[in-house]
């Protein structure tokens, strides 16, 4: 089976670089676009630390999956999350 811990940490870090290196170069189109273009080219080239191709094996891996239960299913695990407000004294720094 395929490492995704492994894929995240060893290109994880070298996408963000290489997506920060071009702050500010685009627009938010051509933002997309680059990301696009980025992992796409991550997703189909050879990852040393897991010994293979993330599409490839995402392909073989796809149709292992099971569909989501049915909405009535999934509520019994949703998390009702209370909004709060923090005040500046309570902020750890």
């Amino acid at each position: 089976m395929y490492s995704w811990e492994a894929r995240k940490k060893s290109q994880g870090r070298s996408s963000i670089d290489e997506i920060h290196a071009y702050q500010g170069k685009y627009n938010y189109e051509e933002l997309h676009q680059f990301v696009q273009k980025l992992c796409n080219r991550i997703n189909n080239s050879y990852n040393q630390e897991a010994g293979k191709i993330p599409i490839l094996v995402f392909k073989k891996e796809k149709d292992l999956l099971s569909p989501l239960p049915n909405e009535r299913m999934r509520d019994h695990y949703k998390i009702d999350h209370q909004i709060v407000k923090v005040t500046p004294s309570n902020i750890v720094r």
